[in-house]
This record gives structure tokens, sequence and C-alpha cells, in this order.
């Protein structure tokens, strides 16, 4: 789960890792970090994800990032548009914080 994701590259680069290590799908349900983490693509649980506040940076990731990934890694990632703070990640594995772009008085 890489809160503060900006265009996701953290969060594509682990799931093409994952993908490389891996022989077999995730075996948990919050494999993606968060409750309902769905894969970008819809339908199976993503394996890495990323939350970032930020909406113009979120909808260049969904409208350019996403589309440009190969699709087997398209339905291994999922983006969300929201406040890291908010997002519970008790079910992540690993947890990257990345938070450049807030502002001094967060």
């Amino acid at each position: 789960l890489d809160l503060g994701s900006g265009l996701g590259r953290a969060v594509v680069g682990y799931a093409a890792a994952y993908a490389a290590w891996s022989v077999e799908e995730p075996q948990h349900a919050g494999a993606g970090g968060f409750p309902g983490a769905s894969a970008a693509s819809g339908g199976a649980t993503a394996v890495a994800s990323g939350v970032e506040i930020r909406a113009r940076v979120h909808g260049v990731v969904m409208e350019h990032v996403v589309p440009a990934l190969p699709p087997g890694l398209r339905r291994s990632v999922s983006f969300l548009n929201d406040d890291m703070f908010a997002v519970p990640c008790t079910a992540a594995d690993i947890v990257l914080v990345n938070a450049t772009g807030l502002e001094d008085g967060v």
C-alpha cells in the first residue's frame, strides 16, 4: 500500500515485481492494502494499491498510466483518490508513505 502514491511508480513496480516472483494469485482478500481494494480493471483483488489525495494527479494515473499497462499488470493494481489518513491499512503487508506533495500545514 503506497500512501501518497503520486503517479503510481511504486505501485506499478511492486505489482510487476510480485508477478515476477510469484506463481500464484494473492491468497487473502486484503492484498491491496485496504478493504475492498479492487484492481484498476475491476474484479480481482489488487496486489498493490496507491492512495493519492490530489485529484488531478489521481486523474492522470487513471486516464494515462493504468490504460498503458499490460492487461495482467493492470489487474494487479488499484488506485484510490482519498486522504491517506482516512484509509485503513491493517491488511497491508507493506506500507510505503511517500508524502512529498503535502502542504506545510499537514
